[in-house]
């Protein structure tokens, strides 16, 4: 059972009653709706019900919803798609998680010279369990790996759609690695919102939309950004199905110069570095005087590491 401290605590607005057609989402939760497949289930009805009080996302019931991101609530799980196609394809036609295929390595294993090993820290600390923040976590996956390697790892996403999606695949996936599961914590915020809340060191949770105690967040030794960005035409189609869905979704809610700002927020938070993951032949994140220290190169991802002024 998920303990409370990762639920979120946003509340219904008015018109937003269980069984009715809800009303459009506010800003906060951006262009996506919960969907029940198949939805004649009343199980299934009742939890997107219940995930749409927590999330202040709406119920799909009574019209498609074309060009809208659904959490489609299924048997297996939640997971994220486009509504007129998951109306008529249901699961195939989203993306359903599954954190335990992850292939997980540890230093201890002989994992020492991976790509995401070397990025996180120094060649004398590798073997170190460290405090990571991942700043813009997505499904997870990232966080997941990070947590594989014996890293303690908050992971922060800021859509409640793909945060939904998240902490389900986090739920599932504790049920069979419980000991990675306990080094992951999902938080439903604005990574800006966070990292400036580490520095003025107070709680960085008491605006994240949760209930209960408010314990504080360290401050990490790493901040890990893994942000979005625009493919090329002739590569979307090689693109593996989570990141079409998420791309969609996450590029239609993305402000401009979000990316840049949250990275200057981090090398002012992290105690050593922070690490960006970028594609190999892409430009570095930021321009002007903010520039990688140094690269670690992988077979289709980089990482651009820039030491923080804490290190």
């Amino acid at each position: 059972m998920m303990s409370s401290i990762y639920e979120t605590g946003v509340q219904a607005t008015a018109g937003q009653q269980a069984g009715s057609t809800l009303a459009e989402p506010g800003p906060s939760t951006g262009n996506a709706a919960l969907l029940a497949w198949p939805a004649d289930s009343p199980h299934l009805r009742r939890r997107a019900r219940r995930l749409s009080l927590e999330l202040g996302l709406p119920v799909l019931e009574n019209s498609l919803g074309e060009g809208r991101a659904v959490v489609l609530v299924t048997h297996q799980g939640l997971a994220l798609g486009a509504s007129a196609e998951c109306r008529w394809h249901g699961l195939q036609a989203a993306y359903l998680p599954d954190l335990t295929a992850l292939q997980v390595g540890s230093p201890a294993r002989g994992g020492i010279d991976q790509p995401l090993v070397k990025a996180l820290a120094s060649q004398k600390r590798r073997r170190e369990r460290l405090t990571v923040c991942d700043a813009m976590a997505g499904f997870g996956e990232d966080a997941w790996l990070m947590a594989g390697l014996g890293h303690r790892v908050v992971c922060i996403e800021r859509s409640p759609a793909v945060f939904a999606v998240l902490r389900d695949a986090w739920s599932r996936a504790e049920l069979l690695q419980p000991g990675i599961a306990l080094r992951v914590r999902p938080i439903l915020a604005e990574a800006a919102e966070v990292l400036v809340s580490i520095n003025q060191r107070r709680s960085a949770l008491g605006t994240a939309c949760l209930h209960g105690p408010e314990p504080l967040l360290p401050r990490p030794d790493v901040v890990y950004l893994d942000p979005m960005f625009p493919l090329p035409r002739k590569k979307r189609r090689a693109e593996r199905k989570a990141m079409q869905v998420l791309r969609r979704h996450v590029l239609a809610e993305a402000g401009e110069g979000q990316e840049e700002a949250i990275l200057s927020l981090a090398l002012r938070t992290a105690n050593d570095r922070v690490v960006v993951k970028r594609p190999l032949r892409a430009a570095p994140l930021a321009s002007g005087d903010i520039q990688p220290t140094h690269r670690v190169p992988g077979k289709s991802v980089r990482y651009d590491i820039y030491l923080s002024k804490h290190s």
